[in-house]
């Protein structure tokens, strides 16, 4: 059953209203009961002196009659008479308490009948002028005597009776009066109660339902919920104050989720937007390095001796090797090529170079990978090869040996390009694996930018689960190390070690 709040007030006042109409209307009750007592005692009073009255004002008429013989007189007796048979049935009705008011008024009522009857005698005889009629009235105002007397004795027995009944009735009255505050008392403890208990069944709930908001809005939404205390419209206000709690907390999850998706997709966004600049700067420098007028001098130079001692064949190789490194500098590249193109342009551009350095370079591919289906950033071989060759083994005099292997273990792929060059000591060392913090070239030169910007592409690309290592020592060569996952579908074919150029 639903009990809204307004039903519920008028239940409660209806309540209080008809406890207090109980109380008063009991008080009423008690109060008549006590009073009709105590007026029945007053009427039987006054009926007893009433009729104590009548008997001695009929004797008075009687006497005047009896003297004057006056008509008025006479009709005042007549008129007594039957008052007298009125106010003695009043009396017995009133006055028949107990066994001595009963022969009291038994005697009464023998009495009045015979004075009665005497007085009615005695005014027979005297209307008819007998001289006899004396002695009925002295009998029957003998026996009006003997009723007086039996009347106030009836009276003072009726007073006493009605002192007691007036002590007995006091008392009541006293404990009727003591009941009535303890009544008042027990009523209003119990309506404060039922008034405490019901303002506390509509003020709890609200406290609750002000200190949850109060925290959810404070930023607490992990609040639990609001218990429902019952079906009116508190109840109604506690359930669609969870729902609404329930719906704030998966909004919320909603948009932390959202904003996480914003913050990877942004991330993922910049990790492009890095690449593609990398990779840019990547093709700039690697064609600014094949464009460096000292390198196009001594290339042309070769061209020019080769046609003059052999027959144009090596010339035709050196051009072919040429053509295609500005081929593969001058192509648009996605974000990634496969090993196996990245290897075929350093192979090239090592082709050439060891056309200009003659024997003095030995170049080394030992490749236990299919490397068709691994995937790099494009020029992340041939800065690392260009330094070997730069700054390791041309300002060597006999020249060195530049290696280039590629292993697989387990899920990783291990590059290591490997030359005996010159080596570096160990402040140069520090400062080129310090470069991935620092925005600077080492020295002015593009040695530091090449590592650098190779470095940041394979973390963008292999999102920063590659490694890169520089191992040197001065004048034992440098070690350039790589590794990097890979998702597994290429399988590991064994290719055997490869010299591709011996001069």
């Amino acid at each position: 059953m639903f009990w809204s709040i307004r039903n519920k007030q008028l239940a409660f006042f209806a309540a209080i209203i008809g406890v207090i109409s109980f109380f008063n209307l009991y008080s009423q009750y008690r109060l008549s009961i006590l009073l009709d007592e105590f007026q029945a005692n007053l009427d039987s009073y006054f009926t007893m002196n009433q009729y104590l009255i009548e008997l001695r004002t009929l004797r008075m008429s009687m006497n005047r009659f009896i003297r004057e013989g006056s008509l008025e007189s006479l009709q005042q007796v007549m008129s007594l008479k039957d008052e007298l048979n009125v106010t003695l049935e009043r009396v017995d009705r009133q006055s028949n308490t107990s066994l001595e008011t009963y022969f009291l008024l038994r005697a009464l009522r023998n009495g009045q009948g015979v004075c009665l009857q005497k007085y009615m005698e005695t005014i027979e005889l005297k209307q008819k002028g007998v001289s006899t009629f004396y002695i009925p009235y002295y009998a029957a105002d003998r026996i009006a005597e003997y009723l007086e007397g039996y009347t106030s004795q009836l009276l003072n027995i009726r007073l006493s009776q009605g002192n007691k009944s007036y002590q007995e009735l006091t008392n009541r009255v006293d404990q009727s009066r003591t009941l009535m505050v303890v009544l008042f008392l027990f009523i209003s403890f119990l309506s404060i109660g039922f008034a405490i208990l019901f303002t506390d069944s509509l003020t709890r709930p609200i406290q609750r339902l002000a200190v949850t908001a109060e925290r959810m809005a404070g930023g607490d939404l992990d609040t639990p919920p609001v218990p429902v205390s019952s079906r009116d419209e508190v109840g109604i206000l506690e359930v669609s104050f969870n729902r609404m709690r329930e719906n704030i907390q998966r909004m919320f999850r909603e948009l932390q989720d959202k904003a996480e998706l914003e913050k990877r997709l942004h991330a993922e966004e910049l990790r492009n937007v890095d690449m593609e600049r990398s990779l840019r700067e990547a093709q700039f420098l690697n064609l600014q390095s094949q464009i460096n007028p000292h390198f196009l001098f001594n290339t042309l130079n070769l061209l020019s001796r080769s046609a003059d001692f052999e027959r144009a064949i090596r010339t035709a190789e050196l051009v072919r090797s040429l053509s295609h490194l500005f081929r593969y500098s001058f192509r648009k590249h996605g974000p990634s090529v496969s090993l196996q193109e990245e290897l075929e342009f350093v192979e090239e551009y090592l082709r050439i170079q060891t056309l200009r350095f003659g024997n003095r370079i030995r170049y080394i591919r030992r490749c236990a990978v299919e490397i068709g289906r691994i995937s790099i950033p494009a020029f992340t071989l041939e800065p690392l090869v260009e330094n070997a060759l730069l700054y390791g083994l041309e300002p060597r005099e006999e020249g060195g040996v530049l290696r280039i292997k590629i292993t697989r273990f387990h899920d990783r792929i291990r590059i290591r390009v490997l030359d005996t060059g010159l080596g570096m000591d160990d402040r140069i060392l520090h400062d080129l694996n310090s470069l991935r913090e620092k925005n600077k070239s080492l020295n002015g030169s593009g040695r530091g930018i090449g590592l650098q910007n190779v470095r940041a592409r394979l973390r963008i690309f292999f999102d920063a689960r590659e490694e890169f290592r520089i191992y040197s020592k001065r004048g034992r060569g440098t070690l350039v190390w790589i590794s990097f996952p890979v998702d597994g579908r290429g399988e590991i074919e064994r290719t055997g070690d490869k010299e591709p150029f011996h001069v």
